[in-house]
């Protein structure tokens, strides 16, 4: 196959799995809404959720890292260098897991009074927090699966097998949902998420016998942790800036407004964010191809896509900051049937 086609397969799966998103979007928050006494729960979702993005800082860049370094070993798998550098994924990411998973228990035992959540929401805060950071550590642990796909330009094996989960999801907290457990529910169906991602990547690679054979495994050696780790500090500075402008102000709302504002904060900008993935799978399914160039040293071309990819997305851009401003509120309205009409908030005393 082809590298166009299988960038064009990588885009249309992309898109595919966004459009997926957006109808669970679209049904998971009416459907929230209608089985939760209040929006202080929903709005304790969206802050835990947030919280994790922050606590999955501990990756430190080190993920993008092996991925982008899989790409210079994968056409001498001969050699060793790709197997090791696998085990060293594995081993990273199990690593950061941990770290996951103890950052993610200290917050959630002592983040809630600092954060001005509510006595009776204590309980429910620990437990949300504590279910994500365990499946954010297990997904740390098992992602490396995902990076020899992307690697080898297969995005659309990650993408296809994300929309199936999303659909999974929805069932699963819609039965947890039915039978009284409350915004729990939301973390049960991510737990079947989490699961068959495991399950269908490793079956992916495994079927496009993209795993290190017998004899290919390498040596895992300090110059290879060296490699990483140096590549990560560069991407952990562009990952950390753009975590702080894009999910910091969930934490802070929830802080200084409360819950209920964090819950109208993210609703109101839910269109912004599919807005922002459907020009950014422009660059990210790009970027394998793109490094596939570096290092086979095709300069040319790769000047000639870098340049198609940027003009493309700023035209793009253009178009998707003018449909937000002059719609995101209608849409809103009509999407929670009224009951966010409008996006005021006063401060509590």
């Amino acid at each position: 196959m082809s590298r166009l086609n299988r960038y064009t397969q990588s885009l249309i799966s992309g898109y595919a799995l966004l459009g997926m998103n957006m109808l669970y979007t679209l049904g998971s928050v009416p459907l929230a809404l209608h089985y939760l006494p209040n929006t202080e729960e929903l709005g304790l979702w969206a802050l835990t959720s947030k919280l994790g993005v922050f606590i999955a800082m501990v990756d430190f860049g080190l993920s993008a890292s092996v991925a982008r370094i899989l790409i210079d070993h994968k056409d001498d798998r001969a050699g060793g260098g790709y197997g090791a550098m696998v085990k060293t994924g594995f081993l990273v990411g199990t690593v950061q897991g941990l770290l996951v998973l103890l950052v993610g228990a200290v917050l959630a035992f002592h983040a809630g009074p600092w954060l001005d959540i509510g006595p009776e929401l204590h309980r429910t805060f620990t437990w949300l927090l504590l279910g994500q950071c365990c499946l954010l550590a297990v997904s740390f642990c098992t992602r490396t699966l995902g990076h020899i796909l992307a690697a080898h330009q297969r995005f659309d094996i990650v993408n296809y097998n994300q929309a199936v989960a999303q659909m999974v999801t929805f069932g699963v907290t819609w039965f947890f949902f039915a039978r009284g457990y409350g915004v729990l529910s939301i973390l049960y169906g991510h737990v079947a998420t989490v699961v068959q991602s495991v399950v269908f990547n490793w079956a992916g690679c495994a079927r496009l016998h993209l795993l290190p054979r017998a004899g290919q495994w390498g040596r895992i050696t300090a110059a290879q942790f060296k490699e990483v780790f140096h590549f990560g500090n560069d991407i952990f500075i562009m990952a950390l800036g753009a975590l702080l402008v894009s999910t910091s102000q969930t934490i802070l709302v929830t802080r200084l407004l409360g819950l209920e504002a964090a819950t109208i904060w993210n609703i109101f900008t839910r269109a912004y964010d599919v807005l922002q993935q459907v020009i950014f799978r422009l660059f990210d399914y790009s970027s394998s191809a793109l490094a596939e160039m570096i290092v086979r040293g095709e300069k040319a071309r790769l000047q000639a896509r870098f340049r198609q990819i940027v003009v493309l997305s700023a035209s793009l851009s253009v178009v998707a900051g003018v449909m937000f401003a002059l719609c995101n509120t209608n849409f809103v309205t009509l999407w929670t049937s009224g009951r966010f009409a409008s996006p005021r908030i006063i401060a509590k005393d």
